[in-house]
């Protein structure tokens, strides 16, 4: 089985906000915020709560790009 995974990139322009990876595959470098997705949940419900999770910030509104509908058509 496949799994749902999220991946926000936190943009403002001209800045982008990034972390640095803890632990794990790509640990060390600066990546953008997500993780799984439970059961039950929707995909923005994750990417929301990871967020929230990961930085401490409350996402009012996602916007999907085509990068991001790509992705998610891979992964699923």
């Amino acid at each position: 089985m496949k799994k749902l995974l999220t991946l926000c990139i936190i943009y403002q322009y001209p800045k982008v906000l990034l972390g640095m990876k803890k632990r794990g595959f790509g640990a060390g470098r600066f990546n953008g915020f997500g993780g799984k997705v439970e059961n039950g949940e929707s995909i923005e419900e994750a990417a929301k709560r990871e967020v929230v999770e990961e930085v401490g910030l409350n996402v009012k509104s996602l916007k999907e790009n085509l990068f991001m509908i790509v992705l998610r058509r891979q992964i699923m």
